[in-house]
């Protein structure tokens, strides 16, 4: 489908709806006049064709709702995404055989949300695959699943997203696991053959091996939000300004369970102080169960 026929049907659809409202059809059935059934059946005909499987990838724009100016990074989620854009516009033999990108940092700052977004940004499809997709309690199976991972993105002009990579491409010299040495072994294998572009996404960037992060030539780190970046998330979630949130170690994601706890609330008026205090509550739970928030913490008071 081209993006022309695409509109075309949304158009059609949009009219349907505004004919509706103006109330064209009517429920009666009479003197020809077109009934409530009959628009529901010409509405339905004419959605069927945007279910997604009959949507051609990449011809259709995939819009987002993602804010990327939220996502704390440097440079920016916006020029990482058009610096890949230009690399992948110029001729073939002026670009990298593989694009290899490395996004590191505290879960929940936006590393696998950058990575899904550039795929969208290039209008190409996403292979997301964990350390738990791949690992196998078989001799020599994690191996095999591994490199028929990486053929699937080949054959398939897949954006390879790999999440929790530091299990797959872990420290040799650390590691006294025969399993992991070889794992990190069959990986550069992979990667040195592999064409296209792979994002590999990491908590734990110490853990990697040596020769891997030679390979992986885009190193980004991802931090917590910044005041600015918290002052704006509080507006785009909460619809009210301020100019300080006393709260570290925030995300995005933050803002948007605290959203979702305020409807819990008995009250419909919840004041900046109210929602600090859940964004507060929510930053302490993190201590508890995620080692990176409570370390930075600790390290914050001096501990």
């Amino acid at each position: 489908m081209t993006k022309d026929e695409f509109d075309s049907i949304l158009e059609a659809v949009r009219e349907l709806i505004t004919e509706s409202l103006n109330g064209k059809y009517q429920t009666k059935d009479e003197d020809n006049t077109v009934t409530q059934k009959d628009y529901l059946n010409n509405l339905i005909n004419k959605t069927k064709i945007l279910q997604l499987e009959d949507i051609e990838e990449g011809v259709i724009e995939v819009r987002s709702n993602v804010d990327l100016s939220l996502i704390n990074v440097n440079p920016s989620a916006s020029e990482i995404i058009n610096k890949i854009k230009a690399i992948k516009k110029k001729p073939l033999n002026k670009q990298p055989k593989v694009i290899t990108c490395l996004f590191y940092g505290a879960p929940g700052t936006g590393k696998t949300t950058m990575a899904t977004e550039i795929v969208k940004s290039l209008g190409k499809k996403a292979l997301i695959r964990s350390y738990a997709d791949i690992q196998s309690k078989y001799v020599g199976e994690g191996e095999k699943r591994l490199q028929a991972l990486f053929a699937e993105a080949r054959e398939n002009d897949k954006v390879l997203i790999l999440d929790e990579c530091d299990a797959l491409m872990a420290s040799r010299e650390a590691s006294t696991k025969e399993w992991q040495q070889s794992m990190t072994n069959q990986f550069l294998t992979e990667l040195d053959k592999h064409h296209g572009i792979f994002i590999a996404t990491t908590n734990f960037v110490e853990r990697l091996d040596a020769a891997c992060l030679r390979r992986l030539f885009l190193k980004l780190e991802f931090k917590w939000m910044t005041n600015e970046q918290k002052n704006k998330a509080f507006k785009i979630f909460f619809n009210r300004k301020i100019n300080n949130i006393p709260v570290d170690f925030l995300t995005a994601g933050d803002f948007k369970a605290v959203k979702e706890r305020s409807l819990y609330e008995p009250t419909i008026k919840i004041t900046n102080n109210n929602y600090i205090k859940l964004l507060k509550e929510e930053v302490e739970y993190k201590k508890k169960t995620i080692k990176e928030v409570n370390e930075a913490a600790k390290r914050k008071i001096g501990f």
